[in-house]
């Protein structure tokens, strides 16, 4: 009895564009997925109150004056690589937040909460383009919100390297949905830059 055959790589190509031109629809089932959603963020949102309530290292901001009033040396390195750790782009981030955000630990707790939850939504979007079955698409972002490394990454306040890498990663996989399925190459730039910043 013959085996059945793999699916070749163009077939599989071919099954992702078809999902990813899918209108979206607004219908009953879809208002039932969004309070789903809604409960799964909520559910994210009670699963790191630990991080607002707790003391986590570098909370006393003791090096921060260093990036509330930057040197020369410091902005130089932006872009002049001086350690095999290397990231600009996470630098930037570091330095915006020093500038803009008071010194206070909710403040920058907040802002890695906010960052997390639009890596949650940026999940849901591409699994609307990826996974026909909506019990697919909250399974996909009920496993992201449940991860006990969020209690990590927003307690820590320092941490904004993994959730900025990740949310520039998952907009490149959402341009690149987007310019699969308008051919438009605008979508294809888009994805090239937050590739890019997702490296650097």
């Amino acid at each position: 009895m013959a085996s059945p055959q793999r699916p070749t790589h163009r077939a599989l190509l071919s099954r992702a564009l078809d999902l990813a031109n899918r209108p979206f629809q607004f219908g009953n089932e879809r208002r039932i997925e969004i309070v789903v959603l809604a409960v799964l963020l909520l559910l994210l949102t009670m699963n790191v109150l630990p991080s607002f309530q707790s003391f986590f290292i570098g909370e006393d901001f003791g090096n921060w004056p260093l990036l509330r009033h930057p040197q020369p040396e410091l902005i130089r390195t932006l872009f002049v690589p001086t350690t095999m750790f290397w990231r600009p782009v996470i630098s930037l981030w570091s330095l915006v937040s020093a500038w803009l955000l008071p010194l206070d630990p909710a403040l920058f707790h907040a802002r890695n909460y906010v960052l997390t939850l639009a890596c949650a939504a940026l999940v849901y979007l591409i699994l609307i383009r990826l996974a026909h079955s909506a019990v697919a698409r909250l399974s996909g972002v009920a496993f992201f919100v449940i991860s006990k490394v969020h209690i990590t990454t927003i307690g820590c306040i320092e941490m904004i390297d993994s959730i900025a890498t990740l949310l520039h990663v998952l907009c490149a996989i959402y341009f690149l949905i987007a310019y699969l399925r308008s051919g438009r190459r605008m979508f294809f730039w888009f994805c090239a830059i937050s590739y890019t910043l997702a490296q650097i």
